[in-house]
């Protein structure tokens, strides 16, 4: 009797035995690997990078991101590249997940972009405040074109005090 029903299930487990090597395996979750190559490190998604996925950070005769990227931490400090290099304001950038580096070649350094100062220009303050709470930008334009020595020597005390009165709300801030 129990012969007879085990006999019954056989054809069942032929089929099941067939068709499990067609049935897809669960994909593994990501994992991000670093392939370093003399000054040349790519990112990608899973395994073994496929062709087209990650993005590059190297040194070049037109900028050199790897190594300031090394300089600043890496990966630990200013996060995994999220753009290939790009121009802006006519200068090499690259974003990352915690900076965007602007290459300056006058200074053979990377600067890092201002990211709220650049939405502001682009008119996205009053969306700022509404979705993130982030409060509008001052207006800083006696400062342009400015470096920081000359900003510092030419503020005034009543300026002094309209910036500190910004940072109120963080008195940890006020120096």
């Amino acid at each position: 009797m129990y012969l007879r029903r085990f006999l019954r299930f056989i054809p069942l487990l032929l089929a099941v035995a067939v068709a499990l090597p067609s049935v897809p395996a669960m994909p593994s979750p990501p994992t991000i690997r670093r392939y370093p190559a003399d000054g040349l490190v790519l990112y990608a998604g899973r395994g073994e990078k496929p062709a087209g996925v990650g993005f590059a950070v190297y040194d070049d005769d037109k900028a050199q991101m790897y190594t300031w990227f090394q300089k600043f931490g890496g990966a630990a400090v200013i996060g995994y590249p999220v753009s290939h290099r790009f121009m802006w304001g006519g200068f090499v950038a690259q974003a990352f997940q915690k900076a965007v580096f602007q290459w300056r070649p006058e200074a053979s350094t990377v600067y890092f972009v201002n990211v709220f100062d650049e939405l502001s220009k682009a008119g996205k303050d009053d969306s700022l405040v509404t979705v993130r709470n982030i409060p509008k930008s001052a207006d800083w334009s006696s400062d342009d074109g400015k470096a920081w020595p000359q900003v510092v020597e030419t503020t005034t005390s009543s300026s002094i005090n309209t910036r500190r009165s910004r940072l109120s709300i963080w008195p940890a801030l006020i120096r």
